[in-house]
């Protein structure tokens, strides 16, 4: 109930006050949450908060996993533009980026700073939750992780603030098909909001559970690729995080992590 409690009041918030929450876009309006809601974030996490991109739009962009490489995003941008035939940066609305813009790539600073200004939807991924907590001093950085993070220094307090008002899923009707975007994934048969923000942004295994139907695991030998069992009762989900397997087409779900800040691609798919 208190979750549920400090998300409504979160998200009432960022409409009334647009400019404490740098990612709430007027498009993306918060879902409601009951009071049964189990969806928990502990006070060094931000509030899992699940938007629904409104009015249904005629068709989107979904960008992978940028993870700091601002250049390649540029490039990816700018064929979206010229597709979209479009003069100025009304095409960016159509942008929705499916979480871990920053950390392992050489220029993470650059890419939330990007987004942020020209408040670029995104969903918020592991990564960009670790950040989160190492900017506001909630995470403790060992010595060895000093360079994954030292990054932080470099950014405003804005962007620190654009990253812990990420909303945890979007979901949207596009031509009439519902969808939702999330970073890692989801479990079948559970609701958005009874899945916890570690859930939706780490999940990349599930096993069979006789109680709850899956679980998420890390053992490949005890478990699949949560998308090959999905069978679509959210809608169509894209997501990333799992670049190991590269582009994912099931029936109901596509995985657009395909390793761009390992030296392969960065993927965008257009929805609708």
């Amino acid at each position: 109930m208190m979750v549920s409690l400090q998300n409504l009041f979160r998200t009432i918030l960022a409409m009334i006050y647009p400019s404490l929450y740098p990612c709430y876009n007027p498009l993306l309006q918060p879902l409601p949450l009951s009071s049964s809601s189990s969806s928990s974030s502990s006070s060094s996490n931000p509030p899992t908060l699940h938007c629904h991109l409104s009015p249904p739009a005629t068709h989107l962009y979904c960008i992978g996993d940028v993870h700091g490489c601002y250049d390649e995003l540029m490039q990816m941008l700018s064929k979206i533009k010229e597709l979209e035939k479009s003069a100025g940066d009304e095409y960016l609305k159509r942008v929705v980026l499916v979480g871990d813009l920053v950390n392992k790539g050489p220029s993470s600073p650059s890419v939330l700073s990007y987004a942020r200004k020209n408040r670029i939807m995104s969903v918020s991924g592991n990564h960009d939750v670790s950040a989160y907590r190492v900017a506001r001093g909630l995470k403790v950085v060992k010595d060895h992780q000093r360079g994954k993070y030292g990054w932080i220094e470099e950014i405003s307090k804005e962007d620190v603030e654009y990253l812990g008002s990420m909303p945890s899923s979007i979901t949207v009707n596009v031509g009439g098909k519902d969808y939702v975007i999330v970073h890692a994934g989801l479990i079948e048969g559970k609701s958005l909001e009874e899945h916890t923000l570690e859930e939706l942004t780490t999940i990349r295994l599930i096993s069979p559970n006789p109680s709850s139907g899956y679980t998420p695991t890390l053992s490949p030998g005890d478990g699949a690729p949560w998308a090959s069992v999905y069978t679509g009762g959210h809608g169509t989900v894209i997501f990333g995080h799992d670049a190991r397997r590269g582009l994912q087409r099931e029936e109901h779900a596509v995985g657009i992590d395909t390793g761009c800040v390992y030296g392969r691609e960065l993927t965008a798919v257009r929805i609708g």
